[in-house]
């Protein structure tokens, strides 16, 4: 969706001071709808983008942020600050991950659900351990010894995959962007995006170590 449509929408219901429940039952859509639409999970319908600019009392074009004017005053494409390129990165990471629970959803599959969260836990673990390594834990959160923690962590997250690994075999979600996925383009596109990313680099990677084995071996 063009725009900052989902800030707006945040923004516009928070000024009225109402709960997402009671703006979602106004809107005629369940709260974790309303709740997807604010936070860019989803891309809204034309009823709905209609429906929430006469509830708000907005044009269309301010909602989709085409116009900085409630009234729909047109402003030229190019105006709008863009993002910071990092808020712009951490947006994408986010996406992604909300792609990946909204095709683990779509599976109806609970095991797979458990794991996957399992997985982010450690792996969000893991990145805090080692971005923290440096400096001195003032606060006590970790009780644990950083040669402990790397140790057990990197055994649980190898035992996490099997089962995640299982549990995907037993009804695994499929990638398909003609699919449900089309309702989550802006994260389906963001999923893609690391996707195509990753497996680039891992080629690379590959051609760079190939080269430097053919040198060690001469």
């Amino acid at each position: 969706m063009a725009g900052n449509f989902h800030k707006t929408l945040a923004a516009l219901r928070k000024e009225t001071h109402k709960s997402q429940k009671n703006t979602a039952a106004k809107l005629g859509v369940s709260q974790a709808m309303l709740s997807h639409y604010e936070n860019g999970i989803r891309e809204p319908t034309f009823e709905f983008l209609l429906r929430a600019a006469d509830y708000f009392g907005c044009s269309v074009d301010y909602l989709l942020g085409r116009s900085n004017d409630r009234g729909g005053a047109f402003v030229p494409a190019g105006n709008e600050p863009e993002e910071p390129a990092d808020k712009a990165e951490q947006r994408r990471l986010f996406d992604s991950i909300a792609m990946l629970d909204a095709l683990i959803a779509e599976s109806e599959n609970a095991a797979l659900a458990r794991q996957a969260s399992n997985y982010l836990k450690l792996c969000v673990y893991r990145l805090a351990r080692m971005i923290t390594a440096g400096g001195e834990d003032r606060t006590g959160y970790f009780r644990l010894d950083a040669r402990s923690a790397a140790a057990l962590s990197a055994a649980m997250t190898a035992v996490t995959e099997a089962r995640l690994t299982a549990a995907a075999g037993e009804s695994s979600p499929e990638l398909c962007a003609g699919g449900f996925e089309a309702e989550y383009i802006h994260c389906w596109r963001a999923l893609t995006s690391v996707v195509t990313e990753v497996e680039t680099a891992a080629e690379q990677f590959v051609k760079n170590s190939l080269v430097y084995g053919a040198e060690e071996t001469i």
